[in-house]
């Protein structure tokens, strides 16, 4: 199963980071037979974090609307969502293209009547750097005004990697 996190500003973003990965830490020593999820992203936007929506719907027919099937956090900082597409579908995973569209058209607007929001898409660190890239590049082209430089998550334990660690660690290698 897929996760997001909502998160209401830039600058909650590193206590809510830290306060994810404690609870990742929490899951994998108390129930250590969970599965590890994928974060597909973190997404940033006041009204989103506050009141979380129970589906995300994209109104292009090439998209699938996405269910939030359970959520846990601290209520209008951060939450976590779980989610998953509706019963029925056979398509596999939530796509980050989904899910990032699907929250731009939920998201609340500027004053220019741009949709807010910025997300962060976030990598399982194992996968290669070229599908990394190759989907950033996708995004880009159809995000760009939202985007922000990709995170990575630790395949083993589901902690959370800043790029600038992630970098890092890989220069060792």
């Amino acid at each position: 199963m897929s996760m997001l996190m909502l998160v209401r500003s830039l600058e909650d973003l590193a206590c809510s980071c830290i306060e994810l990965n404690d609870f990742f830490s929490f899951r994998r020593k108390y129930y250590p037979e969970t599965v590890l999820e994928t974060l597909l992203g973190i997404w940033i936007d006041p009204r989103t974090a506050a009141e979380p929506p129970g589906a995300l719907l994209h109104n292009q027919a090439a998209y699938r609307p996405v269910r939030i099937r359970e959520t846990v956090g601290l209520q209008a900082i951060w939450t976590l969502c779980w989610l998953e597409t509706p019963a029925g579908e056979d398509r596999g995973e939530v796509s980050r293209r989904d899910l990032l569209g699907a929250l731009i058209e939920s998201a609340s607007l500027w004053q220019d009547g741009m949709p807010s929001g910025r997300f962060i898409p976030v990598f399982p660190s194992e996968a290669p750097s070229s599908e990394a890239q190759i989907e950033m590049r996708s995004l880009l082209a159809r995000y760009s005004q939202h985007l922000m430089s990709p995170w990575f998550q630790d395949s083993a334990t589901g902690l959370l990697i800043h790029p600038d660690v992630y970098d890092t660690a890989q220069e060792g290698i």
